[in-house]
């Protein structure tokens, strides 16, 4: 079983996310820590990232982002449809949030720096799902 590592007091925001990180906490190994719901502001730019998780591994940290969708959903690599309505593409968000997060490690030695990473985790199987070939591996269901 993973430990989580809520210090900082981040709450669910929903449902979703509070399953998700409930399923990992049960079946990740015991080597895993969770942060939920954190945010890491970026001095330099002004910029703010809010997260719902992260996950540390031995070597890596995966950016979690959770959704929570039952409709219709479609993963593209530049469009993201949520019944039939254009969204923000989470897997792009995600990303990006991935790179910003690597970037505060690049004064470490490059044998330090943690193999830094993006997941979108469905919480729920929604009524209809495609997911293309170009974001398969980036998002998944809590469900599998």
């Amino acid at each position: 079983m993973a430990r989580i590592n809520n210090q900082h007091g981040g709450e669910y925001q929903n449902e979703a996310e509070e399953e998700v990180i409930q399923e990992l906490l049960a079946k990740l190994p015991v080597d895993h820590l969770i942060i939920p719901n954190i945010t890491i502001p970026y001095p330099a730019t002004g910029h703010v990232d809010e997260i719902d998780a992260l996950i540390v591994g031995p070597k890596w940290v995966t950016v979690i982002e959770t959704k929570g969708y039952t409709g219709r959903v479609s993963f593209d690599q530049f469009v993201h449809k949520v019944n039939g309505e254009v969204r923000t593409n989470p897997v792009s968000l995600t990303a990006a949030k991935a790179k910003r997060l690597k970037g505060l490690f690049k004064d470490l030695p490059k044998e330090k720096r943690p193999w830094v990473t993006s997941q979108v985790i469905l919480a729920k199987d929604p009524q209809f799902l495609e997911i293309k070939p170009g974001v398969v591996n980036h998002v998944i269901r809590l469900s599998h």
